[in-house]
């Protein structure tokens, strides 16, 4: 494949199929191949989104002149970040581009194998630029759908220099009855560190892999030029070895990115290099022999310790408590029976609430995530495990909570909301609707029909009078979430969509006079309010509160 963008449709359709046989055979799309093509496959529903913002952005041209562009794009098409240079090119680029994808007769409706292919046929420059906007587009959609959790990953691989599972698992946590298989909870100490020996047998690979054989100009190690935040006494400095990743022959202006290797904690997040000696944070070491007694002793003390050292404040108050920067970093897996239990691990888990706007319906995501290891148990064999990965020793413990005395999925109430219609057919018969008469469990709320939560119950109005546990068209009847008729219009009335509100008397102290707003009125089924978080530890998280542990904000 050569650096035109167009051909990158190749690739495209090769990893797709790859990842599609590994589906197929070992039900594992990453199996087909040594290395994981998802880099490759641009037809996605991100990729369909990136299209799509390039082509209207594009069709758009004279008005997107007038502001300037994204960083992340002015970084893809090579922009300068002079003022007056940068709206002159970014104008060119506009007019050339918009002139071209007319002329290709690309438009909205087409797909990404087709929007692929219709660029080839523009001049080379210009078809570089535009697939280069695409993928910086298609990188931007990814990154943030991985920052809204909405990235599905696939079966994620807990990875390190060592895997071990820790002393005294697995551990059943409750078994099901029917098919009398266990929930078994693997904790596993996944050792991140990187030996001195090790750091240079990765830039000795590395160099080796090189075209003339050596380390490029920025790789290496690297000396922070302060010393470790607790550690000035020791006079101990942070140490990283640098490599840089592979440059794609389609970028137009290729920014090298460097992985980045901790004598404690392993792989990082990579960066740039001007990110990363950024107001001279870190400084290259001439000769990595200097730089070996420090990562030794980095390497070393961080089985013991944090980052901090022995003297760290939060250790010593507390033992355990400060983690950060630790070689032997605990991780949960459950395996087994899953499935009956699963409404449980998701009660763990959690959810993520996504609202693209304050008008738009709030969306819910899982957080649950599938993970895979490769460990070693106390005998020294090495054993495959696939599971739910539970975050954090809370969790942990709640989930054991949560499993003492179940036996299977009989044991977990589903997740179904109640039939909220009336029988109308006829009254006279307990729990049914009546036109008139006794005292009702839900009320012929005609005011009501016109809320979204009230669309579907219809009150009866051929029936004659009710008995107990009918609805009456009279009288100050209860429902099935325990407020009469009055409270649930007053609670409609009050509570109304955006309105602002402070959380008090809750049990869960911590969400106690934070501001919110309410995202979804007053639900009768529940007899709750959603209300969405506004300040706070808990920012941007949503509850369902009751209107009583709410107060109107002027």
């Amino acid at each position: 494949m050569t650096a035109c963008g167009g051909e990158r449709r190749f690739a495209s359709t090769v990893a797709k199929r790859l990842q599609e046989l590994g589906a197929l055979t070992k039900a594992d799309r990453r199996a087909a191949d040594a290395s994981d093509l998802s880099a490759f496959d641009v037809d996605t529903k991100y990729g369909r989104t990136a299209m799509q913002i390039t082509i209207d952005l594009l069709m758009n041209a004279a008005h997107h002149q007038q502001h300037p562009p994204s960083e992340y794009l002015r970084n893809a098409l090579g922009l300068p970040n002079n003022a007056q240079a940068l709206q002159r090119q970014w104008c060119e680029y506009l007019d050339a581009a918009e002139d071209a994808i007319h002329s290709a007769g690309i438009d909205g409706d087409k797909d990404v194998k087709s929007f692929l292919n219709r660029i080839l046929g523009i001049n080379m420059k210009t078809q570089n630029l535009i697939f280069s906007h695409f993928t910086a587009e298609l990188d931007e959609a990814v990154k943030k759908a991985k920052q809204d959790d909405k990235f599905d990953e696939g079966v994620v691989d807990i990875r390190g220099e060592s895997i071990q599972i820790a002393s005294g698992f697995p551990a059943t946590l409750c078994t099901d009855k029917q098919s009398n298989v266990p929930l078994v909870h693997h904790k596993l100490d996944v050792d991140r560190g990187i030996s001195y020996d090790r750091a240079l047998e990765l830039l000795s690979g590395k160099a080796a892999s090189n075209p003339d054989g050596e380390l490029l100009k920025a790789e290496g190690f690297y000396k922070s030029s302060r010393p470790l935040v607790g550690r000035e006494k020791d006079n101990l400095f942070g140490h990283t070895i640098l490599i840089q990743k592979p440059t794609h022959a389609f970028a137009l202006n290729p920014v090298p990115i460097f992985k980045l290797y901790r004598p404690s904690t392993g792989l990082g997040k990579p960066e740039t290099l001007r990110e990363f000696t950024n107001e001279g944070r870190y400084r290259k070491v001439a000769d990595a022999e200097s730089a070996k007694e420090s990562w030794t002793r980095l390497y070393e003390d961080a089985l013991k310790y944090c980052s901090h050292g022995p003297n760290c404040k939060r250790n010593l108050e507390k033992p355990g408590s400060c983690t950060v920067g630790k070689r032997i970093e605990p991780r949960h897996i459950v395996t087994g029976a899953v499935l009956p239990f699963w409404s449980v691990l998701q009660g763990v888990v959690g959810y993520s609430y996504h609202q693209q706007s304050e008008r738009a319906q709030t969306k819910k995501v899982s957080r649950m995530t599938i993970v895979r290891a490769r460990v070693t148990d106390k005998d020294g064999k090495e054993i495959r495990l696939v599971g739910i990965e539970i975050k954090g020793e809370y969790a942990m413990d709640k989930l054991k909570r949560n499993c003492v005395g179940l036996t299977g999925a009989g044991d977990v109430k589903p997740d179904v909301k109640p039939d909220v219609k009336p029988n109308v057919g006829g009254g006279g018969a307990n729990g049914s609707s009546a036109g008139g008469g006794g005292a009702g469990s839900s009320s012929s709320a005609a005011g009501l029909s016109s809320h979204k939560w009230f669309a579907d119950v219809k009150p009866n109005v051929q029936g004659g009078g009710g008995s107990a546990g009918s609805s009456s068209g009279g009288g100050d009847s209860s429902s099935s979430n325990g407020l009469s008729w009055a409270e649930q219009q007053a609670a409609l009335q009050k509570y109304r969509l955006h309105a602002r509100v402070m959380l008090h008397n809750l049990k869960s102290v911590q969400y106690n006079w934070c501001s919110g707003q309410v995202t979804e009125s007053f639900n009768p089924n529940d007899g709750r309010i959603t209300v969405k978080v506004l300040d706070g530890q808990f920012k941007d998280s949503y509850l369902k509160v009751k209107p009583e542990n709410l107060l109107l904000k002027p």
